[in-house]
């Protein structure tokens, strides 16, 4: 297999990982949304846990598409 298929198969692997990343980042957020209106002591502990889960994964998301877009540019 040739360095550049390897290239692409691997570059279609982290568009693929970042599509289902956006994914899941924008279901989190509905959910929340969603669940906003629940009562409840726990209810609204989850929420804050999930939101600061939530803002780690979309910053971890942006770090990541950003270091493969400078990848690109390098190569």
């Amino acid at each position: 297999m040739s360095t550049k298929t390897v290239n692409s198969a691997y570059d279609a692997s982290k568009d693929k990982l970042a599509n289902d990343m956006r994914a899941v980042v924008a279901d989190a957020e509905e959910l929340l949304r969603a669940t906003a209106d629940q009562a409840g002591e726990k209810a609204a502990s989850l929420r804050e846990r999930a939101k600061a889960n939530l803002a780690v994964a979309k910053a971890r998301l942006e770090e990541a598409e950003h270091a493969m877009l400078e990848r690109t540019k390098v190569a």
